[in-house]
């Protein structure tokens, strides 16, 4: 039977994150999540207030410790790739990048993501081939490559 003081605390969380109010909205999941251990996947929503709220390493550490504990969450990986990236932790942030590509391989944002860290590395073989399979699976993410200069880099990618 589900707690009638998750429901509300949930709820309270839920609706300061409607409203933008994400530090006060992180106290509340945070604070819902210790008293009831089943809301334990709202972590994740944390770790991605925290990125809203450019806390990396805040959000970087919660990722990985969905991973830890769930390593199929195809999600998490993607967030602790972003994360670990505007960290400067490419090599970390490949890594995780490449596990959430194999766990949601249909997934455009961390082949998009792979794609940009590639090209920082000059790997242009395998930035050009995430690049290439990021805009087939999402051909609005087109523009953003233009701007980037992917496009200009890897013509070829262009669907």
């Amino acid at each position: 039977m589900w707690d009638p003081d998750a429901t509300a605390r949930l709820s309270r969380a839920e609706r300061l994150r409607s409203e933008g109010r994400y530090e006060d909205a992180i106290t509340a999941y945070s604070e819902a999540i210790a008293r009831h251990p089943g809301l334990q996947p709202y972590r994740f929503v944390v770790g991605e207030l925290c990125f809203e709220l450019q806390r990396y390493a805040e959000a970087a550490n919660l990722f990985a410790e969905i991973v830890k504990a769930e390593p199929q969450h195809a999600q998490a990986w993607g967030g602790l790739g972003r994360a670990a990236h505007l960290l400067g932790e490419d090599g970390h942030a490949i890594a995780a990048l490449e596990q959430a590509i194999l766990l949601a391989p249909d997934w455009a944002e961390p082949l998009y993501e792979a794609a940009l860290l590639y090209a920082e590395k000059n790997d242009a073989a395998l930035a050009e081939d995430r690049l290439r399979r990021a805009l087939a699976r999402d051909p609005k993410l087109v523009a953003a490559a233009d701007e980037e200069g992917l496009l200009a880099r890897f013509p070829s990618a262009r669907p």
